[in-house]
């Protein structure tokens, strides 16, 4: 089973930035936005702008991490088990749920 917690590319991301590691982020977003509601949604184009920051620091707030809108180690780790976690249970990407992030430390 291939474990997708190690997600996290080795830098942050941040707003301003502009890359497929951006693009990943706001698939994972937008799956979570989609099925949850608990996000607001965004849009997938590969740059960090201002829908995804809050996006980004909603999730984080409503997972008891820090709403920097950045996204670093911790939360990289928060996408990692709700994508593993929807691949567990055959959701797929679109369909990913948020989990506290105490589920997961």
């Amino acid at each position: 089973k291939e474990n997708n917690a190690g997600i996290y590319p080795g830098y942050f991301l941040s707003p301003g930035m502009e890359n497929e590691d951006v693009r990943n982020l706001q698939t994972y977003l937008k799956g979570i936005a989609d099925y949850s509601g608990v996000i607001p949604p965004i849009a997938v184009t590969g740059v960090f702008d201002e829908a995804t920051r809050d996006a980004v620091a909603a999730l984080q707030a409503q997972n008891d991490l820090p709403p920097t809108g950045n996204v670093g180690p911790a939360t990289w780790t928060l996408y990692g088990v709700c994508i593993t976690r929807a691949n567990e249970t055959n959701l797929g990407v679109d369909k990913v749920d948020t989990l506290s992030i105490t589920e997961i430390t």
